[in-house]
Formats: structure tokens, sequence, C-alpha cells
């Protein structure tokens, strides 16, 4: 895979409705199929991701190959097929790269997660819907060397305790109406401060 190739794939991860319909399995088993099929000799991402699997989450697919090694995983951590490939397709990326992600991966996958904080509005919304715990759980995988990458000391504090509330089930203060609850708020505000302060020490804001 050259650069151009990782990156595509992290948009596709990132913004899956964009590439696939229906979102489900079988629609990015043949997305990916395809995609490694038009890199021609450089097409390598499957047998990688295959090698990750088995030998990191010794899981074997056995036969029925990759998509199979995903739906063990997925039922070892108790998420969809589809959630559970999409946090892999970053950590296949990094593990290539010898466990680092360039500026411009760090900044496609950093970009997505933040716009997923700022859906957070004390009265809910419609962008603070129900798959807003699995959009997080796709990719936030807090703990992995390549997510620490995306931010600062303080910005991965903050993610880090936002998805402790995702683990604990302390995201709302009414689950009916998905209204967020004051601790989440408050970590989104604590984000976006530390957030505009990095933009401002760097010269962005």
């Amino acid at each position: 895979m050259n650069h151009n190739n990782k990156e595509q794939l992290l948009y596709f991860v990132t913004r899956p409705s964009m590439y696939i319909q229906p979102m489900e399995a079988s629609s990015a088993i043949s997305f990916v199929h395809g995609f490694e099929a038009g890199m021609g000799s450089e097409g390598d991402f499957i047998e990688t991701m295959s090698q990750l699997l088995s030998e990191k989450y010794k899981v074997n697919g056995g036969c029925l190959g990759w998509p199979e090694q995903i739906k063990l995983l997925a039922k070892k951590r108790s998420l969809s097929w589809l959630t559970t490939f999409r946090g892999l397709v970053p950590e296949v990326v990094a593990y290539v790269q010898g466990g680092q992600l360039t500026p411009t991966q760090q900044a496609i996958l950093r970009k997505k997660i933040g716009g997923w904080i700022d859906r957070i509005k004390p009265n809910g919304g419609p962008w603070f819907s129900a798959d807003w715990v699995e959009e997080w759980q796709s990719l936030c995988a807090v703990k992995s060397g390549w997510f620490k990458q995306l931010w600062s000391r303080k910005e991965w504090t903050v993610t880090r305790a936002i998805d402790k509330l995702v683990q604990t089930a302390g995201l709302f203060r009414d689950e009916a109406r998905r209204l967020p609850s004051p601790a989440l708020i408050q970590l989104k505000e604590a984000y976006a401060k530390v957030a505009g302060e990095n933009k401002a020490s760097e010269g962005i804001g």
C-alpha cells in the first residue's frame, strides 16, 4: 500500500456511508476486495490485516478468511462486525508503518473524532443520534499507540474520560431523549478548550 491507498482506506472508515450502502458487513467486504483489486501489485491490505488478526488477536478464520477473523474478534469485543473492522483499519495502517501515522493520516482521524465530540449538545439534537456510541467505539481505541498520536496529552486525557463514560453507560441524563449527561457536557467543553489552546499555540486559531 502506498500513502494514497492508506489515506483512502482511512477516509472509508471515517465516512463509510459515502462509500457503501447498505451499511453492513457484506458491503464493506465487497468494497475492500474491489479496492484491493484496484491497487494491483500494491494490494496487500487484506494479507496484512489477516496477519495482524492472527498474530496479535489470535483469531483464525480458516477457509472463511479475514471476514471470519473479524467476526470472531467482534464477538470477543461484543461489537458489530462493521464497528470492529473500522477500528482495525487505522491499526493496520500504523502497523505497516512501524506503529506511526503520518501527519495527514492523523489529521483525517482527528478531524472525524473531534467532529463527534462537537456533536455533543446540551439539548441533544439529530447529530447526537442513536449511532453516536457505535461511531465512537469504531475508532476510539484510547489505549492504542496509534490513537494517542492524534492528540496532545490534555486532549487524550479528555477523550479517555469520554470513553470511560461510553463504557460505563454514563453518557446520558435522559437516554430516551438522547440528552447528554452533565459530565459529558463538561468533557465536551474541556476538549474544546484544550483544542483551542493547541490551535492558538500553533498559530492556527
